[in-house]
């Protein structure tokens, strides 16, 4: 099963967007022989396709809604379940998920599979952890959403310190500035890999937090 969700931070789709998707999304697909149906809802779209061809499916479901929406979307995909409602059901969860996270953490893959999201899965069945350990950063002032950025690009991208300047066009003696200035404001050893485990979960947890589409 495949989501159809928002780029813009988890949006409703605009009235000419939902329209011209609800008209378009069948005839566009129903030629395809991996496609069984779909439907779609003011926030989200679902089609549902054939394990074996959905790999090829991808890019006629891109197509098919880039003109509705302006390319500003993102696609979830389910892990391949048996047909039945339980399984449905499921994938359908999977799929909203993956979408939705898509929207709210660029650092994920585009497409993004349920498979793909990581530790975003358990922290979906689980309870969140805790944002104690992010509040020095909260509190930083203006600045705090830029810290924010970094340590979680820097945790992104497993402390490549070259990859993450290149990521956030930063030189990195700007970016060792920043990444002690969150050490320092935290209290942590961004060397401790307990503490990066932490603080990663958190910012994610955060994520999470913020999803709407059930």
């Amino acid at each position: 099963m495949v989501a159809i969700g928002s780029e813009e931070r988890i949006r409703a789709f605009r009235p000419a967007e939902f329209s011209a998707l609800t008209s378009a999304l069948t005839p566009a697909l129903r030629s395809a022989a991996a496609y069984i149906g779909s439907c779609a809802s003011t926030s989200y779209a679902l089609v549902v396709v054939h394990q074996h061809g959905a790999d090829s499916m991808q890019a006629a479901i891109e197509r098919a809604v880039a003109p509705c929406v302006g390319g500003g979307f993102t696609l979830g995909l389910a892990d391949p379940v048996p047909l039945g409602l339980r399984a449905a059901r499921e994938a359908r969860r999977q799929a909203l998920a993956a979408a939705e996270l898509a929207a709210l953490d660029p650092a994920l893959p585009r497409p993004t599979r349920w498979s793909a999201l990581g530790a975003y899965r358990t922290l979906l069945t689980t309870a969140r952890p805790s944002e104690q350990v992010l509040r020095p950063l909260d509190e930083a002032g203006p600045s705090a959403p830029m810290l924010l950025e970094t340590l979680e690009t820097f945790l992104d991208l497993a402390g490549d310190v070259q990859a993450v300047a290149r990521r956030l066009n930063l030189h990195r003696s700007s970016l060792y500035y920043r990444l002690d200035r969150v050490a320092r404001l935290a209290g942590v050893d961004l060397a401790d890999g307990l503490v990066r485990l932490e603080l990663h979960l958190a910012l994610k947890g955060r994520r999470v937090r913020r999803r709407t589409l059930r």
